[in-house]
């Protein structure tokens, strides 16, 4: 089913921002956050901390098991 790019709701985008993050959504829904973002400051500034967040995980060393 098709929705239109102006109804997703902020619960929506936000649950999709690791998908987003990862290239792991169509193009059609991947469409859709990014217009949801360019006119919803609170998400985008959601995602930015989120975006900051995942790329500070990524940097830290793996802990020795033994």
């Amino acid at each position: 089913m098709r929705r239109d790019i102006r109804s997703m709701k902020c619960k929506e985008a936000i649950a999709l921002f690791s998908e987003f993050f990862d290239y792991e959504l169509g193009k059609e829904i991947s469409s859709e956050v990014k217009k949801h973002m360019s006119t919803c400051k609170e998400c985008k500034a959601k995602y930015e901390i989120f975006k900051k967040g995942v790329q500070l995980l990524k940097r830290l060393k793996p802990l020795d098991a033994s």
